[in-house]
């Protein structure tokens, strides 16, 4: 059973929220930032005089990088301003570290990098689309093997920390509003207007039939808002999703998943934590494979894995959620289901094929020539 969540000793509306190992750091709404040595209180003042209220943070060696409307500013932990340059006027939305460099994501310019600790600034735009003019970013997220944005167009993917952009993958849904990103290990996920995709290869599949917020992760579990904004979680690789707000007096809209603790900021005010523990391991997921990016007149195969008897449906949808063919329906036991899949009858178009599997979905784009 897991350990309930108990208040912290701060009780200020929390804006922006960032773990550094065990240390806390919190911005408050009326612009000042304390931190916490132990993730969770007594809390000290970081920068005392209200300031621009900061919608991101992130410690760096010797310093502490504020981002908020009107840009950046750098701060010692004594809490005297720093100097800091190239960053271009605009607002400062997200930050990330890779290798030793800082990231900064901005609403508007894109992508920057620093080799300094915040020291100075330079443009990382290579490979971004329109490299970066105009360019809003929402946030990043850092797998094993590479470093992702999320921005206005997708998601992109750096393996030189931050130098130069490609990419990644292929068949996230147009939107409208935030895309937002989370690493578990070496998966990758995006939550865009509520639904779940997980990076395969080169492609986004859909893995929830559920609607929720993605909030972040960690090495074992994605932890995310429902459709009922009750603070849920489930295991990176698979599995329904579980209460984990229990205790909590109101929906969070900040969580930070750290080594020791787990802090969330609550929509009505206050900070609340409950001790790190590993989840549950989860039970093996329904999987789809054998999808390709194209079909014309050569049927393909389709695999259908099960691990437990369970009633399937599978099927193509066009591009607005419709279904233009039913490939599968009905009970299967446990195991490998071959399915054909052939493209007779269909128009040429984009589709995505789907598997739905209780509470479980897969999806895959396919392009009928």
């Amino acid at each position: 059973m897991l350990p309930p969540w108990t208040p912290t000793a701060l009780s200020a509306v929390v804006v922006a929220l960032a773990l550094d190992g065990g240390t806390a750091y919190a911005g408050l709404d009326d612009g000042r930032v304390l931190r916490s040595p132990n993730g969770g209180g007594p809390w000290e003042v970081v920068a005392d005089a209200p300031g621009p209220v900061p919608v991101a943070l992130l410690a760096v060696p010797g310093a502490l990088l504020l981002g908020g409307p009107d840009g950046l500013d750098r701060i010692a932990a004594d809490g005297r301003p720093l100097p800091t340059d190239g960053l271009p006027e605009g607002p400062v939305v997200s930050f990330a570290r890779a290798g030793g460099v800082a990231m900064a994501g901005t609403d508007g310019h894109g992508v920057f990098r620093s080799e300094d600790d915040g020291r100075t600034w330079i443009a990382s735009n290579g490979g971004l689309p329109f490299r970066g003019v105009g360019l809003g970013v929402s946030g990043f997220a850092s797998t094993e093997a590479a470093l992702f944005v999320a921005h206005a167009l997708g998601v992109s993917r750096s393996r030189d920390a931050g130098r130069a952009w490609e990419a990644a993958g292929a068949g996230l849904p147009l939107r409208i509003g935030h895309l937002a990103v989370a690493a578990s290990g070496p998966r990758l996920f995006a939550e865009a207007d509520g639904r779940l995709f997980q990076l395969d290869g080169d492609v986004w599949a859909e893995r929830d039939a559920a609607t929720v917020g993605l909030l972040g992760a960690d090495a074992h579990a994605l932890y995310a808002l429902d459709a009922s904004h009750d603070l849920v979680w489930r295991a990176a690789e698979g599995g329904p999703w579980r209460p984990y707000g229990d205790g909590l007096p109101a929906p969070p809209h900040a969580l930070a998943p750290g080594p020791a603790w787990r802090l969330a900021a609550l929509d009505d005010g206050g900070l609340w934590r409950r001790p790190a523990t590993s989840p549950p391991a989860s039970a093996p997921v329904p999987s789809l494979d054998g999808v390709p990016p194209f079909l014309a007149s050569t049927p393909a195969e389709l695999t259908v894995t099960l691990p437990v008897a369970s009633h399937v449906v599978l099927s193509l949808v066009g591009t607005d959620g419709a279904e233009a063919a039913r490939l599968a329906e009905g009970p299967y036991p446990a195991g490998v289901h071959p399915v054909p899949l052939s493209a007779e009858g269909l128009p040429s178009g984009l589709y995505r094929c789907r598997l739905v599997v209780a509470d479980h979905v897969v999806s895959h784009p396919l392009a009928v020539l």
